[in-house]
Formats: structure tokens, sequence, C-alpha cells
């Protein structure tokens, strides 16, 4: 099992005695809903004293809300967690991690492909006075065809900001085989309001749609809720790492991967009112008749790392 960092001084032995539960300081819990529309999903509700986060074990280890010192950072969508099948738009929840693919990112049946719908095998759900540490596996397979596994963790220590979220992909068939991959990271009110910026490194841009062409020269500021439809943007970055301020200079968020396993980063901005919310997401491939998919012998493992940090200003 990966160890988390750990923090030079214990914070237990730090206390001088006070702490009579580690829960006190950090916990992961397992439980599922009885009622409603999410009616039993399961789920890991995480904190560390700084960070609160849900994972959705039912959902490829995805996360849905994330909050840093009490204050929403996520998209949530107006459908909240569905326990029951429909369109894409009638159950995509938001969520601040949504993985998409590994059989298509974007396109149609389904919409962003299999895998956020499968549910995961959850191999260790622990927490300690140094931090929570995740780790479940999601198998996209068929008969007859392939058998691909995502083997993911999730990681923080103790009182930080800092989530770290490793996936790899391994080929588990008999096969060579291929995959897509897409890191949709979706930011919410009250932290995303107008006057929100983004920050890269961008060597290229390119607009999805002749809207979004009209509004590229805005593509890295958030304004208010007033736009009619969405937007959606290619970048290339020279390194990988993306940091949004908020609207009032008071906290920052930043993602950080490689730049080289995931050379494209899309941006989705939805400036609707009653929709409002912007996609951070690093993909291995582009949309629609761009897509492209990554090669993958048996045995082989392909590793995805992105680390998220939030900070006061």
């Amino acid at each position: 099992m990966k160890k988390i960092g750990l923090p030079e001084e214990n914070p237990i032995g730090a206390a001088g005695g006070k702490i009579c539960n580690a829960e006190q300081l950090c916990f992961v819990r397992e439980m599922s809903f009885s009622g409603g529309r999410e009616r039993g999903e399961r789920v890991l509700q995480a904190e560390n004293g700084r960070l609160s986060f849900t994972v959705l074990a039912d959902r490829a280890l995805d996360i849905y809300d994330l909050r840093y010192r009490g204050e929403n950072i996520s998209f949530l969508s107006k459908n909240g967690l569905c326990g029951f099948g429909g369109g894409f738009n009638d159950v995509f929840p938001g969520g601040f991690l949504y993985t998409c693919g590994l059989d298509r990112v974007g396109g149609s049946v389904p919409v962003h492909g299999k895998l956020h719908n499968i549910p995961a095998k959850i191999l260790s759900a622990r927490s300690d006075a140094h931090g929570i540490f995740i780790e479940g596996s999601v198998r996209q397979s068929a008969l007859f065809g392939g058998n691909l596994v995502m083997n993911r963790r999730i990681f923080c220590k103790y009182a930080s900001g800092e989530l770290t979220i490793e996936s790899d992909i391994v080929n588990e068939g008999a096969r060579d085989d291929e995959y897509c991959l897409l890191f949709h990271m979706n930011l919410g009110y009250p932290f995303l309001e107008e006057g929100a910026t983004i920050e890269a490194p961008v060597l290229s841009s390119q607009a999805r749609t002749d809207y979004a062409a009209k509004k590229i020269k805005d593509c890295f500021s958030v304004s208010a809720a007033s736009e009619t439809e969405e937007q959606v943007f290619y970048h290339t970055l020279d390194r990988g790492q993306v940091r949004i301020t908020d609207g009032k200079r008071r906290r920052r968020v930043t993602f950080s991967y490689d730049e080289c396993a995931l050379p494209w980063l899309i941006e989705w901005k939805s400036m609707i009112a009653g929709d409002y919310a912007l996609g951070i997401e690093p993909s291995t491939t582009r949309l629609d008749g761009y897509m492209r998919r990554k090669k993958i012998a048996p045995g082989e493992t392909h590793r995805y790392k992105i680390s998220v940090s939030i900070e006061d200003l």
C-alpha cells in the first residue's frame, strides 16, 4: 500500500494527551443514502480538518462535493446524485471530479463513456492522525471485448489544503487495447463568481463552437450568470498547471498534472443562470471527430496523477 507522506510532528503527540480518538482530527466514513433520487448510493465521507469531500463508491471513486474551510468549491448540478438511469443531461451530477472514458469522451450513447457509472471495489478507506487514504479499483470489461481496470488512490494529509488523485489504467486483457480519459473537474459558487480569473501557461487555444469563438478573448475570465450557451475551449499548455483565483481574491485553486500524459486542457464555461460552472478538464484527447484513443498492451499500466491545492491569499 502506498504511504501518505507524514508531517514532521505527529499531531496526536503534539497535543499532549488531549486527543482520545484520531477522528477528532480527520476521518473517512462509509455510508449510503436511504431515500430520494440518491437512494442506495454508497459514499465515503472524508474530512481532514481543512478539506471535506465526498467520494462516490458507486461512481468510479469520483468526488462529489469538495469544501475548503466549510465553503463549497465544487459545481453541483440541479440533478444532484441520481441512482437511476436517464440521459446525460438528466443525471449529470456535476461534482468536483467526474471521470470520463474509457470507451469515449464527449460523443453520445453514453455521453462521456461508461466509466463514471461503474461501482468501485473499495480496497482501503482509512484515516489516522497523519491523513486520509482511499483506494479502489474500477473494471470496465465486456464478453469478447476488453478488460481495462482503473486503480485509483485519493489521499491528503491532516490539516492540509492539498488533495492528490492517482489513477492507473491497467490492461488486464490478453490482447492490445485502447482507451481515452478525461478528468472533468468542476468548480462552482461561492468559490466561482464574477471576477474570478484563470491562469495557465497556454501555447495555443481553439474554440469548439462558433459561439465559443466569439468569446475566446475572454476565455480566462469569469463573468456573471448572463450567458445563454455553454462555451468549450481546447488549450495546449507548456506546463500542466492551471490556477483559478476567486473574484474576491481570497482563495486560489491550483491543478497540477503531467502535460505529456494529458496533452489537452479542455475548458468548459457555463456562465448560465442555474447552471453556473467552470470545468477544468485535462484529457488524453480532444472531443468530437478529433477524439483519439491511446494504445495499451496486455499487462501495461499508464499512470495519471492530478494534484489539487487550495490556499488562502
